[in-house]
């Protein structure tokens, strides 16, 4: 029995040195694939700071309004100058199918400010804008001022 006990007690140790050494290949091979992962992590971090950057500039660019763009529109009328979120916006120039034409100021696709609207068969008539509509000093070319609210003519 001794025998038996002191062979299978060998064996057992074998088996253990053999066990106790796969875990030890086992524990590299995490540790390699730990690094490889931390390795991955980080450059998932700096790709989701450069795709955060490209959002920033790309919504900077969209809002902008120092780019001159010319649009023409289901109507016939044609639009060149400054546009944000695809609506004149800053200094541009409409020019309308019936052949009015629009030169000034535009603010979210409304006349918003100076501006001055040429038809073909009156003077040219300026004007301060409001969201569309003519508020303060307006005058047709060659005419005496006119003060309007919201282009409503005050006397």
């Amino acid at each position: 029995m001794s025998w038996f006990t002191s062979s299978a007690t060998t064996a057992l140790k074998d088996n253990i040195s053999v066990l106790t050494s796969d875990v030890s290949h086992v524990n590299e091979h995490i540790s390699a694939l730990q690094e490889q992962v931390d390795s991955l992590q980080e450059k998932i971090t700096e790709l989701e700071k450069l795709i955060k950057q490209k959002q920033r500039t790309e919504t900077k660019s969209e809002s902008s309004t120092d780019r001159s763009v010319t649009q023409l529109y289901y109507d016939g009328s044609l639009y060149q100058g400054e546009m944000k979120d695809y609506v004149p916006h800053g200094y541009g120039i409409m020019c309308h199918g019936n052949g009015t034409r629009y030169a000034g100021w535009w603010k979210n696709g409304l006349y918003h400010g100076k501006g001055t609207m040429y038809h073909p068969y009156y003077p040219a008539f300026h004007a301060k804008w409001d969201q569309h509509t003519i508020h303060g000093e307006g005058w047709y070319e060659g005419h005496e001022i006119v003060m309007y609210n919201h282009s409503v003519p005050i006397y």
